[in-house]
């Protein structure tokens, strides 16, 4: 049992000589490999502090933009839009675009051309949104806007499709699903397909029993 100790306590104390002598072979090494260490340290919080900041200022920003937007959209189009709001707004779209700020900016944008009746555009860049702000509310907001835009360009296959998708994205639990499986009946009825758009109808009504969609849906039935 003695001998067994002596043993342990001779490797312990090679060990501890050979790392003695590895830091004192080493030790200019260790000493420039720790100020880099340290270094890259500070750059880290440098940059995590800088972009904490910025995005602090862009979360500010649109804020502040989209203050005036409603102040526009509220004046009923008496004024043309503010350059400096669509300036703003397009400066934020080039920030990290799926962050709320360029999301937000993308929307916005989308709107603006929508009320000047720029309907290219606005699907344009709410399929850019869909597209960015996948596993956002954006997504499913822009989507349904989406199929909005494209009855208004008369391609109503191609708002169907925007409709449905909202739905099946989301797996019906986007707060724009009951809303847009009733445009989706509503499209269908407008082809004169009514089968399909009273199966799309009793399916809102079952799905979303509380939504007033669901009471639109419940009397619309009733007619066809």
């Amino acid at each position: 049992m003695a001998e067994k100790v002596r043993k342990e306590v001779s490797f312990q104390n090679r060990v501890e000589e050979s790392l003695a002598l590895f830091f004192q072979k080493n030790k200019h090494v260790l000493i420039i490999s720790g100020a880099v260490i340290v270094l890259a340290l500070a750059i880290l919080i440098i940059t995590l502090a800088v972009s904490s900041s910025q995005t602090e200022k862009n979360q500010q920003l649109i804020d502040e933009l989209s203050l005036q937007y409603d102040e526009w959209a509220s004046s009923e189009g008496e004024t043309g839009v503010p350059q400096d709001l669509i300036e703003g707004l397009e400066a934020l779209t080039s920030t990290k675009k799926s962050a709320y700020p360029a999301l937000k900016a993308e929307y916005l944008l989308a709107l603006i051309s929508a009320e000047e009746k720029q309907w290219g555009d606005a699907a344009s860049r709410l399929e850019t949104l869909a597209e960015n702000g996948k596993n956002t509310y954006f997504a499913s907001l822009a989507l349904f806007n989406l199929g909005v835009v494209k009855e208004e360009m008369g391609d109503n296959e191609a708002a169907l499709k925007s409709y449905r998708q909202v739905f099946e994205d989301s797996e019906g639990r986007a707060s724009e699903s009951a809303r847009a499986l009733l445009s989706v009946a509503r499209l269908h009825e407008n082809a004169g397909d009514t089968d399909l758009a009273k199966a799309v109808l009793q399916q809102l009504a079952d799905e979303y029993p509380e939504s007033e969609y669901a009471k639109l849906a419940l009397s619309h039935l009733v007619l066809l």
